[in-house]
């Protein structure tokens, strides 16, 4: 297990990357967004949450952008932090003028190692892989209703 202490606002996972290990937030948390450049989180994992372990089991890519949120930070990221010129705004640090020392810690352990301890213990595995399923399907009922509430949004500002 390694620590990694995280700039507000940085993204952990990109869609379409295999995550390479499983994730414990100790300080901070981690918002989730479906598009690069969006300030719209539609789930935020508080502190002493996990990631990680489901698509590490089934060995699949991740579908959303996992971004670090200071303790003192809104989890909604505004859009005075978004970069016109690049917009990966996520990888400045401090963006907004948020406090000094805002920063996320997350302890990891790397794949390998994780899936050979689930090798070990078979029934740790299959709970992880229920529990994992269940969230999983919840993330998805989520983002839909995100796309779908923005959508509708979208038409009451604009009527065709």
């Amino acid at each position: 297990m390694y620590c990694r202490v995280l700039d507000n606002y940085k993204d952990i996972a990109h869609p379409g990357k295999i995550i390479q290990s499983v994730s414990f937030i100790t300080k901070g948390s981690v918002v989730l967004r479906q598009k690069k450049g969006d300030h719209r989180a539609f789930i935020q994992l508080p502190t002493h949450s996990t990631f990680g372990a489901y698509q590490c089991l089934i060995n699949c890519k991740a579908e959303y952008y996992y971004t670090s949120v200071a303790e003192d930070a809104s989890p909604q990221i505004s859009k005075k932090d978004v970069s016109k010129d690049r917009t990966d705004f996520l990888t400045r640090s401090n963006p907004g003028g948020s406090s000094s020392g805002s920063f996320v810690t997350l302890m990891k352990v790397n794949r390998k190692i994780f899936l050979e301890c689930c090798d070990v213990y078979e029934k740790t595995q299959a709970v992880l892989l229920s529990s994992g399923k269940h969230r999983h399907e919840v993330f998805r009922q989520t983002a839909k209703e995100q796309r779908k509430q923005l959508k509708l949004n979208k038409t009451q500002l604009c009527p065709s």
